[in-house]
């Protein structure tokens, strides 16, 4: 994506879904899909927030997706890349980093809510392979206390990131790693195969 300011794709999302639940720009690709598409208030009132946030800091591009029972919407506004003024389409992938462990959490404590899972289960009835798995709560994944190594700085996995990999590979690739230290009831972790462990069971745990 060239020099785009990535500053806030995350952020615009969770700016717009707060809007939708309390109720563009230039070269704006939308897509309302079907009888879920947003009422015209509240995609006029998205778009609006989209347009002053790309003003107010001055983003390039923005790619904006709502899902919720108000309806669907989905953004592309301005450019990719700066160098060529190539459009942002709706169809193109991001890294989100750390944005994921907040979605990954968020799934968690839904599911714990709904009863399917607890917080203090071990890891190892959901995934198989996680060192220590039998002695790490799911608690403690997600509030970074597991003592899991942070093997994402590996050339294996570095190799993938421009390319993309599956949850399986990095776990794979991260299970190679001996723990840091043990589970404990507080202190600092490794965050990404924290968050990959967790959100390897959060899944099928949903179907349950």
């Amino acid at each position: 994506m060239g020099r785009c300011n990535g500053r806030l794709l995350g952020a615009l999302v969770l700016v717009s879904v707060l809007a939708l639940s309390a109720c563009g720009s230039n070269d704006d690709s939308t897509e309302s899909s079907g009888s879920g598409a947003l009422d015209a208030a509240a995609e006029a009132k998205v778009k609006d927030i989209v347009r002053r946030f790309q003003d107010t800091n001055r983003t390039p591009g923005v790619l904006v997706g709502i899902w919720s029972p108000k309806g669907t919407f989905v953004s592309a506004t301005g450019v990719a890349d700066l160098a060529t003024e190539a459009p942002l389409r709706s169809d193109m992938q991001f890294k989100i980093a750390s944005q994921t462990k907040t979605f990954t959490a968020n799934l968690v404590l839904q599911l714990v809510g709904e009863g399917k899972v607890a917080l203090d289960e071990h890891i190892s009835k959901w995934v198989k392979g996680v060192p220590n798995g039998d002695r790490i709560t799911i608690r403690q994944l997600l509030n970074h206390t597991s003592g899991l190594a942070d093997g994402f700085t590996s050339p294996t996995v570095q190799s993938k990131v421009q390319t993309g990999c599956t949850v399986a590979e990095l776990l794979t690739a991260e299970a190679k790693f001996p723990p840091s230290r043990l589970p404990a009831p507080s202190g600092p972790t490794a965050t990404t195969v924290t968050t990959c462990s967790a959100g390897s069971w959060s899944w099928p745990a949903a179907r349950i």
